[in-house]
């Protein structure tokens, strides 16, 4: 197990929050309190999950309300680089099918807004 580890950055009208280590139940207090600090409502923002470690339900609960926060607002919410051998947790509940995903930093900032579960732009079908 390692400790959580998080940087923020505005990019492209972005902000982009980089996870490294594990989101988990002894820390994704901390990425909800920087998301309310960082996120406002309504904006778009993308998680980079390139270098996670270890995701369990209490970090799937948090990226899930971060999600629903910001779609209420009218913004969106991609996860970067959410695989199966890091958010494991995505696939086993079926929401790696429903929240928006790219398969990294790069090809969110590329595509703009993805479709939901698919990796890739909605405007590429």
């Amino acid at each position: 197990m390692s400790e959580l580890s998080l940087s923020v950055t505005e990019t492209d009208g972005r902000t982009v929050i980089t996870v490294s280590g594990d989101l988990d139940i002894r820390w994704a207090e901390r990425l909800t309190a920087l998301a309310a600090e960082r996120v406002p409502d309504g904006a778009s923002a993308i998680i980079d999950l390139t270098d996670l470690a270890f995701l369990d339900s209490a970090g799937l609960g948090t990226l899930l309300n971060l999600w629903k926060r910001l779609q209420r607002g009218g913004g969106d919410l991609v996860l970067a680089g959410a695989g199966r051998h890091n958010a494991r947790a995505l696939w086993l509940t079926g929401l790696a099918d429903r929240l928006p995903r790219a398969d990294s930093l790069q090809a969110a900032l590329d595509a703009g807004r993805p479709a939901p579960g698919t990796g890739r732009s909605a405007a590429d079908g």
